[in-house]
Formats: C-alpha cells, sequence, structure tokens
C-alpha cells in the first residue's frame, strides 16, 4: 500500500523538489525553518495539547471516583445497620406478634388467626383495602424477612378484597 502511494505521489514530490532547488539558499532555509515552525505547531494543537487535556480529565475522574468510593466505604458500615433485613433477622418477637402488629399498623383487621406451630401461622381479612395488604405483605417480607408461603384473594367492591395467607418464618 505504502508503495502504491509513493508511486502515486513521485511526481509531484519530484516538481516540489525541482521547485526547492531553484529558490535561493536563504529562501530555502527560510522555508525549511517555516516547515519545522508549522509542524511544531501542528504537533503542539494537534496532538499535545488534546491528549493533555484528557489526561487532566482521566485524573480528575479518578480522583473524584476515588473520593465517591471512600465516602461509600465509611457509609457501609451505617447502611449495614440501617438495613431492614438485619432488623428482621435480629427480631425476638414471635411470629404471632409480628403479623398482627403490622396489620394493625397497616389499618388492617385480621378476621381470624390460627398459629402452626411457632414458626408458621394462617390469616383470613375480608374486605381488606388491596393496596393496604400489599404493602403489609411487602413489610412482614422486606423488615421482618418472613416468607409468605400461600396468598390468595377474591376481590370485593372496589378496592376490596377477601385474603387467606400462610407465613412462615
Amino acid at each position: 500500500m505504502m508503495t502504491k502511494l509513493s508511486k502515486a505521489l513521485e511526481p509531484q514530490i519530484k516538481q516540489i523538489n525541482d521547485k526547492l532547488q531553484q529558490l535561493p539558499d536563504k529562501d530555502r532555509q527560510a522555508l525549511l525553518l517555516l516547515s519545522i515552525f508549522a509542524a511544531l505547531l501542528i504537533f503542539i494543537f494537534a496532538i499535545y495539547l488534546p491528549a493533555e487535556s484528557y489526561h487532566d480529565r482521566a485524573r480528575q475522574n479518578a480522583q473524584s471516583g476515588q473520593e465517591l468510593y471512600q465516602w461509600l466505604e465509611s457509609k457501609e458500615l451505617q447502611a449495614k445497620s440501617t438495613s431492614p433485613k438485619k432488623q428482621g433477622k435480629s427480631s425476638n418477637q414471635s411470629l404471632l406478634t409480628l403479623v398482627t402488629e403490622t396489620a394493625k399498623a397497616n389499618g388492617l383487621s385480621l378476621k381470624r388467626v390460627q398459629p402452626e406451630g411457632s414458626d408458621r401461622i394462617r390469616l383470613w381479612l375480608e374486605a381488606a383495602p388491596f393496596n393496604q395488604v400489599i404493602i403489609a405483605i411487602d413489610k412482614l417480607q422486606s423488615l421482618h424477612n418472613l416468607k409468605i408461603d400461600e396468598l390468595s384473594m377474591d376481590r370485593k367492591d372496589s378496592g376490596k378484597v377477601d385474603a387467606r395467607a400462610t407465613i412462615s418464618r
């Protein structure tokens, strides 16, 4: 490829070289100095300055990333101590207490509750607001780390449901 290019440019190079040879020595030296100066300017403005700018931005990004990492690392212990799952695992309350308190906190009235051992409970709700039931179930799972083994809901009036659930630790 390079040989094809050099063969294609050979007549132009010969013509430029001939014109240079016809110039007086002082003009040839001035043209050489001007060419070196132009090449230096092109190198500075087209290569060096953009590369230096990119390098500075990359260094700033790395530094801000390092600062963010250190900040996150310093907050790790605080985040772990306030994690809802950690609170739920360390809870010593009985399953029945957790379920009834969560239901009351969400404005739900349990129709019937049937414990099945110490780690499983069945409950029934009638005409309960659907949104509140979903919120209570989410809290039981996320805050108290309980499992919803079975859940069935029947639609009643607008926004109301009858629900049956089996919940376990």
